[in-house]
């Protein structure tokens, strides 16, 4: 009996000498981009509307409005996701979606990309030689940038008419 309580003690000692971790809360501010584009407000709008259906793929992903009149669009987008630590004696590490909200506003020549990310917390890990990042700033930020490209190319290229 006393060799399971010291095998479990030693047990415990390593694994909390290998493993580290560190909780980070995730702030990105709103990331626009105007692409001008020679088309009409509502060939732009089609278009918009188009690509939105096409990049949210996931049913995690959902346009929550539009209007052809003002020309806007706005959608809750999955970005990705991170990894948290429940609180407790025995804490658990699970992965939360990470959303941002996409708005399309255009009018006659010009387009408008906003992307804003929710706050999230993110818990970055090392254990045995092994990191998980869960979703650091800095991958957020750089999908978001793909995001608004990817856009920038959509708008420009050149559409059949609808």
């Amino acid at each position: 009996m006393k060799m399971k309580k010291i095998a479990l003690l030693l047990s415990v000692v390593l694994f909390t000498c290998c493993v580290t971790s560190k909780v980070s809360k995730v702030e990105i501010d709103p990331i626009s981009k105007i692409v001008p584009v020679d088309k009409t407000q509502n060939q732009l709008y089609l278009i918009a509307n188009d690509w939105m259906i096409k990049t949210f793929t996931n049913a995690e992903s959902v346009i929550q409005f539009t209007d052809k009149e003002s020309g806007t669009i706005a959608g809750k987008y999955l970005m990705g996701m991170s990894l948290v630590t429940s609180p407790g004696l025995y804490s658990v590490q699970e992965y939360k979606s990470v959303y941002s909200i996409i708005k399309i506003q255009v009018k006659d020549n010009a387009a408008k990309i906003t992307i804003t990310p929710n706050s999230y917390n993110n818990l970055t890990m090392s254990y045995y030689g092994i990191k998980d990042d869960g979703y650091p700033k800095e991958q957020a930020i750089s999908d978001i940038n793909n995001l608004i490209e990817d856009f920038n190319k959509y708008m420009k290229h050149d559409h059949v008419e609808f």
